[in-house]
């Protein structure tokens, strides 16, 4: 047991002996609430706050305790339930009226969730959560405009805050404005230097700028950070594709599919750098392998189809188009696709 284990169970038994020593001392409860569940013992953390409850029904910060134990459960209608019985003794508490408003928006009852967020900054401008949340909200609404703005002034409260700079640089991503999102993912990476997953963000955005050889340097740091991130070497490989250094591109897709081999996406995409390497007895063992892992992938079948019309093996290709079309029967590319093949095999039969 490490020293802060140590602390925390020394800190269990004096509450508990506090308790057993006066059962109305309600502070007791509290902060043996609070050590349980630093210790991971949330079902008796429950138990202390219910205890709580049933001597002090309307002791606030138990009831808040309480919904955010039931929320860690799992039990999110009985967490809201607490939040709410907080909130009709003190309708302005910031904790209570936040943690209501994340639940709202976890479960996308957005309006709500906003109504909540926003008088949270009513009663409490200067804190930074509720307007982050904002930036959740519009962001998973799609409108990123907002987000945005949600976003930036929680970073102008709270600069040194890791997780808004993450989201702020996201939000950019997600709207095509590429050097605010690198500006925002290098300032997450310099608030936390272990943050490998910013760093493949801050290079694909710097990708998406066509600045490839600035963002290999940023890949190849995510990857001495975390070898196993195989989402790394993935984007590294698209990136070095568009370079058109294919072959390295190759390597990497490698890579990627030997830290997830059972991950369809990219097994396909490795396969597709084979294929148009002309490396087709390869590719169709990474295809077939997609197809193992996800039958109803039409990209699969279209890629498939595709490599055979170029070894000029029609009757295959048309098979694989054909079960493309039949998955995505509305999708006009793939039907003209399927045509296309067809009237180029009967052509080819008819001369």
């Amino acid at each position: 047991m490490n020293i802060k284990k140590m602390e925390i169970e020394s800190k269990i038994q004096e509450y508990s002996g506090n308790i057993s020593k006066n059962k109305q001392d309600s502070d007791s409860y509290i902060l043996l609430g609070s050590a349980l569940a630093l210790a991971g013992r949330l079902k008796e953390a429950e138990s202390v706050y219910k205890k709580l409850l049933n001597i002090f029904p309307n002791n606030v910060q138990g009831q808040i305790n309480l919904g955010s134990i039931l929320y860690l459960l799992k039990y999110k209608e009985e967490a809201l339930r607490y939040y709410h019985k907080a909130l009709k003794t003190e309708p302005d508490n910031y904790s209570a009226r936040l943690n209501l408003a994340n639940i709202l928006a976890e479960e996308k009852i957005f309006l709500e969730a906003i109504e909540n967020y926003g008088k949270c900054i009513i009663s409490n401008p200067e804190r930074s959560s509720a307007y982050n949340g904002l930036g959740l909200v519009y962001q998973d609404m799609e409108e990123l405009d907002k987000a945005i703005d949600y976003y930036k002034k929680a970073v102008e409260l709270e600069e040194n805050n890791h997780a808004y700079s993450v989201n702020l640089a996201s939000a950019y991503m997600q709207n095509s404005e590429f050097s605010d999102a690198v500006e925002y993912y290098n300032k997450a990476y310099e608030l936390d230097n272990s943050d490998y997953k910013s760093l493949v963000c801050l290079a694909n955005a710097l990708s998406e700028l066509q600045k490839h050889e600035d963002s290999f340097e940023y890949y190849i740091k995510a990857q001495q950070i975390c070898p196993e991130y195989s989402r790394s070497y993935l984007c590294h490989g698209i990136s070095l594709s568009e370079y058109g250094n294919t072959e390295q591109a190759q390597e990497k897709f490698r890579k990627a599919v030997e830290l997830e081999p059972d991950e369809p996406k990219i097994n396909l995409i490795l396969a597709n750098a084979l294929a148009e390497h002309g490396l087709h007895e390869e590719a169709t063992v990474y295809y077939n392998k997609a197809l193992e892992l996800d039958r109803e992938n039409a990209s699969v079948y279209i890629s498939l189809g595709n490599m055979f019309s170029v070894m000029g093996k029609m009757d295959e290709a048309i098979k694989y188009f054909r079960e493309a079309s039949r998955l995505e029967p509305e999708n006009e590319e793939i039907l003209n696709i399927y045509a296309d093949a067809i009237d180029e095999y009967t052509s080819n039969k008819e001369v």
